[in-house]
């Protein structure tokens, strides 16, 4: 089968053979990449491909004697998909788009504790990094204390990220959280953080 890059391939395959002597394997643009044999149930591979063309070939090979088994080997499943990473950021409850508040509500003065979570998916088909940063002085930061945070959001997984607000002083608190993923299909959201910390009065 051949495809053309960049592209993700998945598939599922077995094989009911003699071991050692009849085979099942696939090979990618003529270089054998996994042979099984014997009694082997069925087994999920994923191929990430470059851009160009690219051929893929799979083999049943058998000796001059011998049959074990059912004698034979299976494909099923075999998918193409785009090889592309699509960032999506809600609060939980809401996708968030375009410019974007995040509001953390009110809390005390000195309080412990005021923290919410924004959650990172990907609904791509590849790996998808992100870098996450607060503006220096920021009442605001990542869990860690950090103003930076870097993460890997894997094919169709989400992560969610706390983040905390000081309540070390009364009053409005904002900052502009920058979000940069340069492989995601669409461009992540402007969302400003917002909160309130209430005084001793």
């Amino acid at each position: 089968y051949t495809v053309i890059g960049p592209a993700v391939v998945d598939f599922w395959w077995k094989v009911s053979s003699e071991e050692l002597y009849d085979t099942f394997s696939y090979s990618l643009n003529g270089v054998n990449q996994q042979t099984i044999s014997g009694e082997v149930d069925w087994t999920y591979r994923t191929l990430t491909l470059p851009e160009g063309t690219h051929s893929i070939r799979w083999t049943y090979t058998k000796d001059e004697s011998g049959a074990v088994g059912q004698d034979a080997g299976w494909l099923d499943d075999f998918v193409v998909y785009p090889a592309t990473a699509t960032l999506q950021v809600s609060d939980g409850t809401t996708v968030l788009d375009g410019e974007a508040t995040f509001d953390f509500g009110s809390a005390d003065t000195g309080s412990t504790g005021f923290t919410r979570s924004l959650t990172f998916a990907n609904e791509g088909y590849v790996p998808l990094e992100v870098q996450l940063s607060l503006p220096d002085g920021s009442p605001f930061a990542f869990d860690n204390g950090a103003a930076t945070y870097e993460l890997w959001v894997g094919r169709g997984e989400s992560v969610d990220v706390p983040i905390v607000l000081s309540t070390a002083g009364a009053g409005t608190k904002t900052a502009q959280l920058t979000i940069s993923a340069p492989d995601s299909t669409v461009a992540p959201p402007l969302i400003a953080l917002t909160g309130y910390v209430r005084g001793p009065d």
